[in-house]
Parts: structure tokens; C-alpha cells; sequence
């Protein structure tokens, strides 16, 4: 019999899949036509950080295994929080047919992928907080809060930034939480 982790996550799955198969996509295009790109850092950094972000919220699903039945708010949140993180990485990802100056593609594009971090943070927020007092097995870690916080108010930054060196640090900093965010989500599975 299958349980409701097990259905909600095959969907989950599937909807990350596409997000992170639209980041390896793009980057093996600008490998093949390196010599027509102009790279981006922050453009570079947030292409990790989105790929990164996909690959934690699949490894920290692994927290909600127990899960038999679900609620509304989960089966939403299983569908939404992919979905946006699919938008996101279409969004950050340079496609083949438009100009591959990734400079002029994070200047016109950063507000859009950038905030939808925004948006994926204050869901994902939301989520661990009813999760802790609501659902009695997914104790959620303070620690697990704060760095969703953060990585909220840094896409926010990012989101309303117009130079370029505080899109730098922004990015960077982004990328940097992603891969505390992906330690943690990895932990729970080496721990298990």
C-alpha cells in the first residue's frame, strides 16, 4: 500500500525534475557556445543556489517519511513549492535561442527569479512553522527557521537591488545559505 508520502513525493519528484533538467540544460548550452557567452557571477551564483534549493527540499522530504495521511496544507504545499522552484530555475536559466550575454539576462530577469526565492522562502517558512505545531513528527529545528529567514530577506535584497555589487553579494550569499540548506536536508539522510 502506498502512503501518502510516498504519492506526494513521485509528483514532487517529477516537478523537480524538470526544474533541475532546465538548470543542467542551460549550463551544458553555455558550454557548448562558450566562445558566443558573456558571463555573470550573480547570474552563475543564483543557477547554483536554485539547483541546490531543489536538490534540498527532495532530500528533506525525507523528514516526512512517517507520513501516511495528508492534509490540504501538504498536498498544496508538495505541488506550490515545486512549481515555483521550477519557474525559477526556467527563469534563471539562459535558453538557446535569445543572446547568451548572461550579463543583460540577470539585469532584466533578476527581479522575477529573485523573487520568487522570496516567495519560495516565506512558503517554505510558513510550512516548517505550521509543521512544528502542528504536525507532532516534524519538529522543526529553530536553526532550520532562521536560515529560511535569511535566505528570504537575501532574495529580497536581491529582488529590490539595482547594483551590481550588492547583486554580487546577494547572489553569493544566496548560494552560500543554499549549500548550508543542503548539508542540513543531507545529514537527516546519512543520519538515517
Amino acid at each position: 500500500m502506498t502512503t501518502a508520502f510516498e504519492h506526494l513525493i513521485t509528483l514532487g519528484s517529477f516537478i523537480l525534475a524538470l526544474g533541475i533538467a532546465s538548470i543542467l540544460m542551460s549550463v551544458a548550452m553555455l558550454v557548448h557556445r562558450r566562445a558566443d557567452v558573456k558571463l555573470s557571477a550573480p547570474l552563475m551564483l543564483w543557477m547554483f543556489a536554485t539547483f541546490l534549493e531543489q536538490a534540498s527540499f527532495w532530500l528533506g522530504s525525507y523528514n516526512y517519511r512517517q507520513l501516511e495521511d495528508a492534509s490540504l496544507v501538504e498536498v498544496v504545499f508538495v505541488v506550490l513549492y515545486p512549481t515555483l522552484l521550477f519557474l525559477q530555475s526556467a527563469l534563471v536559466s539562459p535558453q538557446q535561442e535569445v543572446s547568451l550575454d548572461m550579463v543583460e539576462h540577470h539585469r532584466r530577469n533578476h527581479r522575477y527569479y529573485c523573487g520568487i526565492a522570496t516567495v519560495c522562502a516565506v512558503i517554505m517558512f510558513s510550512f516548517f512553522y505550521w509543521a512544528g505545531f502542528i504536525v507532532k513528527e516534524a519538529a522543526v529545528p529553530p536553526l532550520l527557521l532562521v536560515l529560511t529567514a535569511t535566505q528570504g530577506l537575501v532574495a529580497l535584497t536581491a529582488t529590490l537591488a539595482r547594483g551590481r555589487g550588492l547583486q554580487l553579494v546577494a547572489a553569493a550569499a544566496m548560494a552560500g545559505l543554499s549549500v548550508t540548506n543542503f548539508i542540513s536536508a543531507s545529514i537527516v539522510l546519512i543520519d538515517s
